[in-house]
């Protein structure tokens, strides 16, 4: 189902100057005519879902020859609501804001930050849509994998159907690579598709600065910034070889990448040939470097209550 590359369409958002970048119908055009013909949005990400469904509008494709995955339960004022009524809600803005009729997959939004037994009842609305066929699969996404993996098994516990997807970020990069041993966990629970998302760890891996909103600790932050201004001073992008070890480690399966421009889409496609052909001794190089940071996760700031009742489920 999906495309090894995945169009991680976040960026169109006002975190960004999106009014600077390149047509956005022009972007999307030059990713699905290269195969890049999944694209992922969500509620979340301010403008996004009405930016793109006025982009493909603009565009000669039939809605069967692209995918659309949306989230639901976190709203662009960064509030939660895990309920029925609001995924009915999310996801019919959604199919207004896209244009479309249905929902390729719709993701049940940083699950990490509900109750369990509230985001039980969103993913039950969710396969609900799916019957009515206005969702064709479910998916839960988040960043804690430990808490993914206990999302999968209360689903399994508690519902008569099973996820399609998990979606997960930050967790196979050069820096922390912890999705490729959750992974068959995952797939043994019965989910068809494992995504890894953020490949560059929301700008840690890459030569400028890492923008202020990344959650990390500041010791791990300033050790990725030293290895990026080595790989700088020996004229390597730090965001090329992260990608190309992103795509060589997770090869044959879905990767949601960030794009924003023509020209990142093709420097993208560029990345993914060569990181599917072979192994770089650069690779082990950086991950030596990270040393006693590598696949060390980051706190979110989850209350402490959701924590806790995540954290004494067992399951």
């Amino acid at each position: 189902m999906y495309p090894d590359i995945v169009f991680g369409a976040g960026a169109f958002n006002t975190q960004y100057n999106y009014d600077k970048l390149d047509d956005i119908s022009e972007v999307l055009k030059c990713a699905i005519e290269s195969g890049i013909v999944a694209i992922d949005t969500a509620a979340f990400y301010g403008p996004s879902e009405i930016l793109v469904g006025e982009a493909l509008a603009k565009l000669p494709f039939k809605r069967e020859e692209y995918m659309l995955c949306s989230k639901c339960c976190r709203w662009e004022t960064n509030e939660f609501e895990f309920s029925r009524d609001a995924v009915r809600r999310s996801v019919n803005r959604s199919l207004e804001r896209l244009k479309s009729p249905y929902l390729d997959v719709l993701y049940i939004h940083d699950v990490e930050f509900g109750d369990p037994y509230q985001v039980i009842k969103a993913i039950e609305a969710a396969f609900e849509l799916k019957r009515e066929n206005i969702v064709r699969n479910v998916g839960i996404s988040g960043y804690p994998l430990d808490i993914l993996l206990k999302c999968v098994k209360l689903v399994n516990e508690k519902l008569d159907d099973k996820l399609d997807c998990v979606l997960s970020y930050c967790n196979l990069t050069l820096q922390n690579n912890l999705l490729l041993e959750y992974e068959p966990k995952f797939k043994d629970l019965g989910v068809k598709y494992v995504l890894n998302a953020s490949p560059l760890s929301m700008t840690l891996l890459r030569n400028d600065k890492t923008h202020d909103f990344h959650p990390a600790q500041p010791d791990l932050r300033a050790r990725a910034d030293k290895i990026g201004e080595e790989l700088q001073a020996e004229g390597l992008s730090y965001a090329t070889v992260a990608l190309e070890y992103a795509f060589h480690a997770w090869k044959g399966k879905p990767t949601v990448l960030g794009l924003r421009t023509i020209e990142e889409t093709k420097q993208a496609l560029k990345d993914y040939k060569q990181g599917i052909k072979e192994s770089n001794p650069v690779w082990d190089r950086v991950i030596a470097e990270f040393g006693e940071f590598h696949n060390v996760t980051w706190e979110e700031e989850l209350p402490k209550k959701v924590r806790h009742l995540w954290d004494a489920l067992q399951i």
